[in-house]
């Protein structure tokens, strides 16, 4: 595949291609669970941690499906989040807040604030992948080197703007896994706004590479925040009911 890529001369198909192998690289888990340490980091050295509990479900024919947890700090105890990720629309998600016990569903222009003072928003819960859909185009830009490790730079450019952060990802995909390592984040006046970085990949069951740490800088302010995952599982035959924003209320 690699090979064939390397012949592939027109810089928008070179980078649709490459964009296609890193998500047919990232796929085939069926469903995954996770346990998740957040480290918010303020420019004033002051750190906020959180402590999560992630499923996901992939669905290739519109958008992988997920839902979350916190267990920790003891102020968001039991509060939960639904995402259904959809290829050719914008994706829904819902909160569920225990104090009022209510689900909340998450407006399309909210999806664009950032979530639980860290450096993510929802929208950038999706985007660590180098997902190819209607969604967005593709733009082979480079070779490049990446500490020490041999990528394809590509740009990825959303179709619409209406309900985005951003006019383009710039987007480091190692040759040999094609796993995507680094993304630069462009706000809508073309301006660099975060950076993203993705690192210590283990290989789970021979074929799974699934990162240990994202870290997420803010390029503008100097916030951070890093995300360490642990615990993967993978395969545990989870339904589509597990998904569910019924199932929001019944997660403990």
């Amino acid at each position: 595949m690699a090979a064939a890529i390397e012949e592939i001369r027109d810089p928008r198909d070179k980078g649709l291609a490459i964009a296609n192998r890193s998500y047919e690289s990232d796929s085939g888990f069926d469903d995954f669970y996770a346990e998740l340490t957040i480290i918010q980091k303020e420019n004033t050295g002051k750190e906020e941690a959180f402590q999560i509990r992630l499923w996901g479900l992939e669905d290739k024919e519109d958008g992988d499906k997920s839902i979350s947890v916190y267990d920790f700090p003891p102020d968001v105890k039991g509060m939960a989040r639904l995402s259904h990720s959809h290829m050719a629309r914008p994706d829904d998600h819902w909160v569920y807040v225990p104090d009022n016990k209510r689900v909340r569903r998450v407006s399309p222009t909210s999806q664009l604030s950032y979530f639980m003072g860290t450096q993510f928003t929802f929208e950038d819960l999706r985007l660590y992948r180098a997902e190819s859909s209607a969604k967005y185009t593709f733009l082979y830009l480079k070779d490049d080197i990446l500490n020490e490790v041999e990528c394809y730079q590509i740009q990825r450019f959303p179709y619409k703007k209406k309900f985005t952060n951003y006019s383009s990802q710039i987007m480091w995909i190692d040759k040999e896994a094609f796993r995507v390592l680094k993304i630069e984040f462009f706000d809508l006046e073309g301006e660099l706004v975060k950076t993203l970085v993705r690192s210590e990949f283990k290989l789970y069951e021979g074929k799974f590479w699934a990162m240990q740490k994202m870290a997420m800088t803010n390029n503008q302010t100097g916030e951070s925040t890093l995300v360490l995952w642990n615990n993967y599982r993978f395969g545990m035959g989870l339904s589509e009911q597990h998904f569910s924003r019924e199932n929001l209320k019944r997660l403990k």
